[in-house]
C-alpha cells in the first residue's frame, strides 16, 4: 500500500493552522504531479505513433494517475480535519473569552476592594494620628503634675497592635506588586514610614552618648576635625588663586615690557633715519661745494651709504622683534604656570577633603544609633 504523502506531518497536526500548512505542501505536490501527468500523456501519444515505448509510457502514466488520486484524496481528508479543528478552535476561543471576562470581573472587584481598604486605612491613620496627639498632650500634663508613672507610651501601643502574622506573598509576583507590598509592610514594621525609631531591642548607646560628656567630647572633636578639613581645603584653593593672580601680574608686566621695547625701537629707528638723512645732506653739500657732480663714483658712494643706513634700521627692528617675542613667550609661560597652579590647588584641595573626611569616621568611636553612625532626627511620624 502506497503511504499517504506527508503522513507524518498530517499525523502531528492538531490545530487549523497545522492542517493549513500540510494542505499547502499537498497543493505543491499535486501541482508537480499534474505537470508530470501531462508530460506522460504527451509521451504516450508519441509512442502510439511509433516514437517511443508505448508499454512503458502507459505504466508511467498509470503510476502518475495513482499519485494524483492519492494526493487529491489526502488533501480532501486534510481539509475535513482542518474544518473540524476550526470548529474546536472556535469552541476553545469562546471558552477563553468567557474565562477572560470572568477574570476581568474578578480583577475589577479586587481593585475596588483594594481601593476601599486603602481609603479605610487612610482614615484609620488620620484617627490614629489625632489620638497620638491627644495622648502626647495628656503625657505632658502628667509630667507637669509629677505623676509620670501614669504616662502611656503611644509607640509601644502601636507596636503591640501591629504585631501579628503576615500574609505570605506569592512566589511569582510582579515588580509593581512587590514594591506596593514593601510599602504596605513599611507601615507596620519598626523603622518604617510610621516608626522612625529603631526596632525594639536595638542598641541605644548612641542616645546616651549624645547627652553625656563623653559623647559631647566626640562631637566636639568631630567638629574641630571638620573645621580643620575646611580650612585645609580653603587654604589650598586660596593658595592656587593667589599663585594664578601672581602669574597673571607677571605676564602683564612682560607684555608691558614688550610694548615699551616696541616703542623704544620705533623711536630709535626714527632717530637712525634722521641721522642717515642728515649725513646724506651733508655729503651732498660737500660734493656741491667742491664742484663734484653727483654722478659716477660719488653717486655710488651715496647709494652705498643709503643701503647701509637701511641695514642699520633693519637690525634695530630685528633686535626689537626678538626682545618682544621673548617677552611674549615669558608672558605665555607665566599664564600657563598660573593655570597649572590653580588646577593643582583644586586637586590638592580635593585630596585634603578626602583625607580629612576619611579620618573623621572611626567605627570604634562613632556615635551610633541602631545600625546608623548618626541618629535620625527626633520626633515625626506616628508613635
Amino acid at each position: 500500500m502506497t503511504p499517504s504523502p506527508h503522513a507524518e506531518a498530517l499525523g502531528r497536526a492538531r490545530t487549523a493552522a497545522d492542517f493549513a500548512a500540510v494542505i499547502a505542501l499537498l497543493d505543491s505536490d499535486l501541482k508537480t504531479a499534474a505537470a508530470r501527468k501531462r508530460e506522460l500523456e504527451k509521451a504516450k501519444g508519441r509512442a502510439m505513433f511509433g516514437r517511443g515505448d508505448l508499454v512503458a509510457a502507459r505504466i508511467a502514466l498509470s503510476e502518475a494517475n495513482a499519485v494524483v488520486a492519492l494526493l487529491e484524496k489526502t488533501r480532501e481528508a486534510a481539509n475535513e480535519r482542518r474544518a473540524a479543528a476550526q470548529s474546536e478552535d472556535c469552541v476553545d476561543i469562546a471558552a477563553l473569552a468567557d474565562e477572560i471576562r470572568a477574570n476581568a470581573a474578578s480583577l475589577d472587584e479586587r481593585w475596588r476592594m483594594a481601593h476601599w481598604l486603602v481609603e479605610q486605612l487612610r482614615q484609620q491613620l488620620f484617627d490614629a494620628d489625632a489620638l497620638r496627639g491627644a495622648v502626647a498632650t495628656v503625657n505632658s500634663q502628667l509630667d507637669a503634675a509629677g505623676v509620670a508613672n501614669l504616662k502611656i507610651n503611644p509607640t509601644a501601643v502601636r507596636r503591640a497592635a501591629v504585631t501579628g502574622p503576615r500574609a505570605t506573598a506569592p512566589a511569582r509576583l510582579s515588580a509593581a506588586a512587590i514594591q506596593a507590598d514593601r510599602l504596605l509592610l513599611s507601615l507596620l514594621s519598626p523603622g518604617g514610614a510610621l516608626d522612625p525609631r529603631p526596632p525594639l531591642g536595638a542598641p541605644v548607646g548612641g542616645i546616651a552618648g549624645r547627652y553625656s560628656l563623653r559623647g559631647r567630647g566626640r562631637l566636639t572633636m568631630c567638629t574641630l576635625a571638620l573645621i580643620g578639613t575646611a580650612l585645609s581645603v580653603g587654604g589650598a584653593l586660596v593658595e592656587g588663586q593667589q599663585s594664578r593672580q601672581m602669574a597673571d601680574y607677571q605676564a602683564r608686566a612682560y607684555e608691558q615690557q614688550a610694548q615699551a621695547d616696541a616703542q623704544a625701537a620705533a623711536f630709535e629707528q626714527d632717530q637712525e633715519r634722521h641721522k642717515q638723512d642728515l649725513l646724506l645732506s651733508q655729503a651732498r653739500a660737500r660734493a656741491g661745494a667742491s664742484g663734484v657732480a653727483l654722478s659716477g663714483s660719488p653717486s655710488e658712494v651715496h647709494a652705498a651709504n643709503a643701503r647701509q643706513g637701511q641695514l642699520d634700521i633693519k637690525a634695530i627692528q630685528y633686535g626689537s622683534q626678538l626682545r618682544q617675542n621673548n617677552f611674549a613667550t615669558q608672558a605665555a609661560i607665566s599664564r600657563f604656570s598660573g593655570r597649572q597652579a590653580a588646577a593643582a590647588s583644586i586637586f590638592r584641595a580635593g585630596g585634603n577633603l578626602v583625607s580629612g573626611l576619611s579620618g573623621l569616621y572611626d567605627p570604634k568611636k562613632a556615635v551610633t544609633f541602631g545600625n546608623s553612625a548618626f541618629p535620625p532626627a527626633p520626633g515625626g511620624g506616628l508613635y
